[in-house]
């Protein structure tokens, strides 16, 4: 699977939040800071309603934040 999105879409005076409705192993979303960072806008984090990680490391390099655990569910 291949992440992207437009370059012109965020500038680097930009902040940027990311928004998904599910995590599981954060891949998804570490490749995503990393897109962000290279276009020169600031990764300010990720919200998410359902957090399925494991790994307490990836939660706290996102900077994620959530309504629910998966254990809640």
């Amino acid at each position: 699977m291949e992440l992207s999105f437009r370059a012109s879409l965020i500038s680097g005076s930009d902040r940027v939040l990311v928004v998904d409705d599910w995590i599981d192993t954060g891949g998804q979303l570490l490749a995503l800071k990393a897109l962000v960072e290279k276009a020169g806008a600031r990764y300010i984090g990720a919200a998410v309603i359902v957090d399925g990680l494991n790994d307490h490391k990836v939660r706290r390099d996102l900077g994620l934040r959530s309504l629910l655990s998966v254990r809640d569910l």
